[in-house]
């Protein structure tokens, strides 16, 4: 048993942590192909830094892309869903609210599938992230990611997606405008945003 931020875990973590930040994309590609279902740790763990809000922030906008390519019958309600947790988050909703709604989405039908369950576990992501920030329970770090690319059978471009939104949050976080953009950043609109201080991509 591993211990993690306070939690006993039945696996070693040692080998999804990088020495060095630069090493975080080379071992999630390795985890990924060989469709290794820990895959997002690496990514998660070099931008939590004490703080779980940089590695939920890059969740959350890897699950908003990654539904649109999902084949989730559920698709179209669930990307109602993550514009609603984007009002919820302007709102500065509860952890108590959004934790409802997490149980909403969860129940909501007897056909929940991977992408149902990702965005339930996101929004209960978010709600914990909102208690406490320091120490999030290590199997919500990229829940929301793992349980779709898991569904989806590991396609190559759901790697490109995550690569692509880690990068952008690593540079944001960099430049200082993480998590204090955090919103606008996970917005509808979150492509187009040129907001101050926020780096281009």
């Amino acid at each position: 048993m591993k211990r993690f931020q306070g939690e006993l875990l039945s696996v070693d973590l040692s080998s999804y942590i990088p020495e060095k930040q630069t090493d975080a994309v080379d071992i999630a590609i390795r985890c990924f192909h060989v469709r290794d279902d820990l895959w997002t740790f690496p990514l998660v763990f070099s931008l939590t830094d004490n703080n779980s809000t940089h590695a939920v922030v890059w969740d959350e906008r890897c699950v908003r892309r990654l539904l649109r390519r999902t084949r989730s019958p559920n698709r179209d309600l669930l990307i109602q869903d993550m514009e609603t947790l984007c009002e919820l988050r302007h709102r500065l909703s509860t952890r108590e609210e959004i934790g409802a709604c997490a149980q909403q989405i969860w129940y909501r039908n007897s056909s929940r599938d991977y992408a149902q369950t990702a965005v339930s576990q996101l929004y209960g992501a978010v709600a914990d992230q909102l208690h406490r920030a320091d120490r999030l329970p290590v199997l919500h770090y990229g829940v929301g990611s793992r349980l779709i690319v898991s569904g989806e059978e590991f396609p190559d471009w759901a790697l490109s997606i995550a690569i692509d939104e880690y990068e952008f949050v690593k540079r944001n976080r960099e430049a200082g405008t993480l998590p204090s953009a955090m919103l606008d950043l996970v917005g509808a609109d979150h492509y187009g945003f040129r907001g101050p201080g926020v780096v281009n991509v």
